[in-house]
């Protein structure tokens, strides 16, 4: 059967209220920074957004952008791990929602 890979086992449980909280952290940084829709996450908003090390930060991030484009979008980062948390389809869903 597939699973995860284990260096995003940090991920993996997450409940749908923190990843919410890690998508108002990301906003947040992106409001700080000129011409930040939060569209796209680079590598450097992933690490201060989910305080990570360095080392786990460039492997969960590759996952996200195999062709090292250096930014991913952003929906497509807490969509996954909305997809790896053990929460209801219903609340995984919702975090797609708009508040």
């Amino acid at each position: 059967m597939g699973g995860f890979p284990e260096f995003i086992d940090a991920f993996v449980g997450l409940d749908i209220e923190t990843i919410r909280s890690k998508s108002i952290k990301f906003k947040r940084i992106c409001s700080k920074e000129y011409e930040n829709d939060a569209f796209f996450m680079t590598r450097t908003q992933f690490q201060e957004t989910f305080s990570l090390s360095q080392i786990l930060v460039y492997k969960i991030f590759a996952l996200f952008d195999p062709l090292q484009h250096m930014q991913v979008m952003s929906t497509d980062v807490f969509g996954g791990i909305a997809l790896a948390s053990t929460a209801k389809q219903e609340m995984k869903v919702s975090l797609s929602m708009p508040q």
